[in-house]
C-alpha cells in the first residue's frame, strides 16, 4: 500500500484486495466535526477522490490551493494527522469489526516521534532519512504488550520506520488514540488476525488508507459516519 496520494496521477496499487478506499479524517470547528466534502462545498471548489485538504482549504482569506505543509481552514481549522485522527471515527472500527472473523484478535502498530534520531535526521547527500521507533509497554497503554513472532512474519513491520506490533481488538483502537508518552498519537496500522483488511495511517496524512473486500467497502463507503472514497 505503498502510495501517495498527493500524486494524483498515480495509479493506487490494491496489493492484493479487491478495494482500496481512502478515509478522510474529519475537520474540525469550535463546536463540531466537518467533512472535506463540506469543506469543499463552503469554499466553492470542485473535490476528487484524489484530492487532499490543501487543495480545498481556505488559510487566511486565500483560495485554494494552499501550501501542503501549512494548510488550514480559517473556519474549519484542519483534521488531525495520522493515528490521532483516525481514531476519531469510530464508527469505522465499528464497521470493521463486523467485518472480520476476528474482532477480538487484531494486530497494530505505533509510530512514536519522540524517538527520532535528530542528529541523523535527513535528508542527507544520499537521500537517506532517519530511523524512527517505539517501545510500546504498559506505561503506555494496558492493553499494549509486543507479541510473538509466531503470528507475523516479524516482531516489527517496517514501513519506511520501525513500529512495534501489539495485540489489541479491533473497537478498542479509539481508546488508544491520545497515548500518554512521547509522539505517539494512537495504532498507525491495523489488520486482524483473520486479514480480511489492512488499515494504515501516517503521521503526516490527514487522511488513512484501507485494503479489503468488495463487501467490507461498500459497507464502509454506505455509513454516514465515515467519510470514505473509493480509489480502486
Amino acid at each position: 500500500m505503498a502510495w501517495q496520494a498527493s500524486d494524483a496521477d498515480a495509479v493506487p496499487d490494491p496489493s492484493g484486495f479487491e478495494a482500496l478506499l481512502l478515509i478522510r479524517h474529519p475537520g474540525h470547528t469550535d463546536e463540531r466535526e466537518v467533512t472535506w466534502e463540506e469543506v469543499a462545498r463552503a469554499n466553492g471548489v470542485a473535490i476528487s477522490p484524489t484530492s487532499m485538504w490543501w487543495d480545498i482549504a481556505v488559510t487566511n482569506g486565500r483560495p485554494p490551493p494552499q501550501d501542503e505543509f501549512d494548510a488550514c481552514d480559517d473556519r474549519f481549522g484542519w483534521p488531525h494527522d495520522g493515528a490521532e485522527g483516525l481514531g476519531e471515527i469510530e464508527a469505522l472500527f465499528a464497521v470493521l469489526s463486523r467485518n472480520t472473523t476476528t474482532p477480538n484478535v487484531a494486530f497494530g502498530t505505533i509510530f512514536d516521534t519522540a524517538s527520532l534520531a535528530w542528529d541523523s535526521y535527513g535528508p542527507g547527500s544520499d537521500h537517506s532519512v532517519a530511523y524512527y521507533s517505539t517501545d510500546p509497554d504498559a506505561v503506555i497503554h494496558p492493553e499494549l504488550a509486543v507479541v510473538p513472532a509466531s503470528q507475523i512474519c516479524s516482531p516489527e513491520v517496517t514501513l519506511l520506520r520501525t513500529m512495534p506490533v501489539f495485540q489489541t481488538k479491533v473497537d478498542r483502537v479509539t481508546d488508544m488514540k491520545n497515548l500518554a508518552r512521547g509522539r505517539a498519537h494512537g495504532v498507525d496500522a491495523l489488520w486482524p488476525d483473520g486479514r480480511e483488511w489492512l488499515l494504515a495511517t501516517d503521521v503526516d496524512w490527514g487522511y488513512s488508507v484501507l485494503g479489503c473486500n468488495g463487501v467490507t467497502a461498500e459497507a464502509v463507503l454506505a455509513d454516514d459516519g465515515i467519510e470514505a472514497v473509493a480509489l480502486t
